[in-house]
């Protein structure tokens, strides 16, 4: 289960605060994994969906194109209904 956090509350903000810590010296940020990630940031802040659709084609799908990217408003309907119980109830406390 994973924790919640009352951020309205100074304990819960150290809370927080405390497990983002613990997750953030688990991330090597000097790493050659990190220099790529870095590298295809810069480059999708510089060329936008351009860059996303090369990056796509690259790692996962070299049949991906820019139509793609776009959720039109059916399958933004069917995944809201799909969302159902705890998972549902999280997304929208977050929100």
């Amino acid at each position: 289960m994973l924790p919640v956090y009352d951020l309205s509350t100074p304990s819960g903000r150290d809370a927080f605060e405390a497990r983002l810590c613990k997750l953030r010296a688990t991330a090597l940020l000097t790493g050659a994994e990190a220099q790529v990630a870095a590298q295809i940031v810069q480059a999708v802040r510089r060329d936008g969906d351009a860059e996303i659709v090369r990056q796509v084609q690259k790692w996962s799908d070299p049949d991906f194109n820019a139509g793609r990217i776009r959720v039109d408003g059916s399958q933004l309907a069917a995944a809201n209904n799909a969302l159902i119980g705890p998972l549902r109830a999280a997304i929208e406390t977050s929100i």
